[in-house]
């Protein structure tokens, strides 16, 4: 057995740069493999987040992901929920993967939980853009790009669950 990842990925109330006293989370996706077994998922998580206090939703964002404050407010589940779900993924995982994780997603997600009176477990994380080493023809990484550059294209680019695939 190798070791368990945790591919995590959000879409949130606004883009980079991330302002984590005003960026609120609106999709998590999440995907937990065994690094031996990587096309066969042991759990997934793909859930919307809302709450009666959330801002209206910009219409850049909503031309980016396709997320309509109608969609959060029908399917979404109040924060405190779903990053309760989240933290149970996380507790087994001994690594969380992110594509610009350390810009976005870490901080993200360490914000959110603080306002929800919940701790960031202490997993390590890897960002699988700035930690794996790139061979020189990569000129761009993107997430996109990169799909691109392995033979796939990134369907349902910028929803969280299909992203965290594509990085995964």
């Amino acid at each position: 057995m190798g070791k368990r990842l945790l591919g995590l990925d959000f879409e949130s109330t606004w883009t980079q740069p991330v302002n984590t006293e005003a960026t609120l989370i609106t999709e998590i996706g999440a995907i937990l493999v065994d690094s031996d077994d990587m096309n066969n998922p042991l759990a997934v998580q793909s859930q919307f987040l809302w709450s009666e206090d959330y801002p209206n939703s910009p219409k850049e964002l909503v031309e980016l992901t396709g997320l309509t404050d109608d969609i959060l407010s029908e399917f979404g589940v109040h924060p405190s929920v779903a990053l309760n779900n989240l933290l149970k993924l996380m507790a087994k995982a001994d690594y969380i993967v992110a594509h610009n994780g350390n810009e976005f997603d870490k901080p993200l997600l360490a914000a959110e939980l603080a306002r929800h009176g919940l701790a960031m477990p202490a997993v390590p994380w890897l960002d699988t853009k700035t930690d794996v080493p790139y061979p020189k023809r990569i000129k761009t990484t993107k997430l996109t790009h990169l799909c691109a550059e392995h033979g796939f294209a990134l369907g349902g680019a910028h929803r969280a669950l299909f992203d965290t695939q594509g990085m995964l």
